[in-house]
């Protein structure tokens, strides 16, 4: 699995989550295992696509968006990932076929003819709460 962080610029399919904005204090790797969840369920189950496709690249959002999930549920500032939970989050998805491509924001990955280049996907995670 290769692990960079790059800056690419154009357009595509998009897979967004949001967890919900943080209002505790939770461990690190707490906060590894819930985001590692997420990121399984979203890239394994919940997409559009037949049930045995596997994006070839997962393009990861390390800056949190609570926008990209329930409107109703309160907004907190977005924040970067921190490295250690970002290197966690890979150990934990390491059986994925797709390369885990980290990206400081969304508009970071390149996209062609409607799709996120490479047909890979984006998945940005909101902040955690409780």
């Amino acid at each position: 699995m290769k692990r960079s962080l790059i800056s690419l610029t154009t357009l595509g399919m998009v897979l967004a989550m949001s967890i919900i904005a943080c209002t505790i204090s939770i461990s690190e790797q707490t906060a590894v295992d819930i985001y590692s969840v997420a990121i399984r369920q979203l890239y394994s189950v919940d997409h559009s696509y037949d049930e045995t496709f596997e994006f070839p690249v997962l393009y990861l959002v390390a800056t949190t968006d609570d926008n990209v999930g329930d409107k109703s549920i309160p907004e907190a500032a977005p924040t970067m990932l921190e490295e250690s939970v970002r290197i966690g989050i890979e150990a934990n998805l390491d059986d994925f076929a797709a390369d885990l491509v980290w990206v400081e924001d969304y508009s970071d990955v390149s996209w062609e003819g409607g799709r996120v280049e490479g047909g890979g996907a984006i998945i940005q995670l909101g902040n955690i709460n409780f």
